[in-house]
């Protein structure tokens, strides 16, 4: 079988460029705020790429995906009304069983990773998987051998620490991210190195960023800004104020790190904050 299979971006209407043979939207939140003025632009935008596939698979739980209208539609899920949906009958650090009712179809599956979310992309490749028609004996050795992309939730070990690098820079994303690191890691204490992504996002989602990280022991990086936006003093004093619990992040902090017994030591961002990692593990 012969497959291209990619992630698109709905940041300036980039999905758009493409028509596709399976599209799945996984959710959908208002984000990219340089660009979308306000949500109903975003779910215009989505509504527009829905209509650049022949067949839709999408999250039916997300309460925002319901406004998408596509006629050869596959919905998945925990809820059972939708076509797909899974019930989890075991959850370790590791991992899940779970079973999985694919239009009354009945399975079992081990998913060897941890995070709920990682459920729903596993549905939603599974739903693929069937509008192919291809063999649904092979999925367990299949995802025996899945290995994760690169920055998410990629760990590195540091004597008992874990080391996480992740990319993930949305509020939504971070809490589903935190899910699944205190799945896996249960007894250890979380330390997170947070880069904002953007002033505008920050800002615009400020609520949400407090939310997420009010309880957490957070040190702040300076915010990567990249070639949409130019360093600016005052906004970044704006940031810092919206995390009025973080610490200052600078690099003499690794030193400190590396002090540390027992601890998940998270590096969260969609800029640069990886390059910190191997001054800690001593390589990258």
């Amino acid at each position: 079988y012969d497959y291209f299979i990619f992630e698109a971006c709905e940041y300036q209407d980039h999905f758009l460029k493409y028509t596709y043979d399976y599209l799945i939207i996984n959710n959908i939140d208002f984000d990219h705020p340089d660009y979308f003025k306000n949500f109903d632009e975003v779910i215009k935008s989505f509504q527009k790429v829905a209509k650049n596939t022949k067949k839709l698979i999408i999250n039916y739980d997300d309460i925002n995906t319901k406004y998408i209208i596509h006629k050869n539609k596959l919905t998945f899920g925990f809820n059972k009304n939708a076509d797909i949906w899974a019930e989890i009958l075991e959850t370790h650090n590791n991992g899940y069983t779970i079973k999985v009712n694919v239009l009354g179809e009945i399975y079992q599956f081990i998913l060897p990773f941890t995070g709920e979310y990682m459920i729903y992309n596993f549905l939603a490749a599974l739903g693929v998987y069937y509008l192919c028609g291809l063999d649904f004996d092979l999925i367990q050795d299949l995802i025996i051998t899945y290995k994760k992309p690169s920055r998410r939730m990629e760990e590195h070990l540091y004597y008992d620490n874990i080391i996480i690098d992740d990319y993930a820079h949305h509020p939504k994303e971070i809490d589903a991210l935190f899910q699944a690191i205190k799945q896996k890691h249960p007894t250890k204490e979380l330390i997170v190195i947070f880069q904002p992504h953007t002033y505008s996002r920050t800002l615009a989602l400020e609520n949400e960023f407090r939310e997420v990280f009010k309880d957490v022991n957070l040190y702040l990086a300076s915010t990567f800004t990249s070639k949409r936006e130019r360093y600016n003093k005052d906004l970044e004093r704006q940031i810092f104020n919206i995390f009025s619990n973080a610490k200052p992040f600078s690099e003499k902090d690794i030193k400190y790190f590396k002090t540390l017994n027992n601890k998940v030591i998270l590096f969260l961002g969609a800029g640069n904050i990886d390059k910190y990692i191997g001054s800690i593990i001593g390589k990258m």
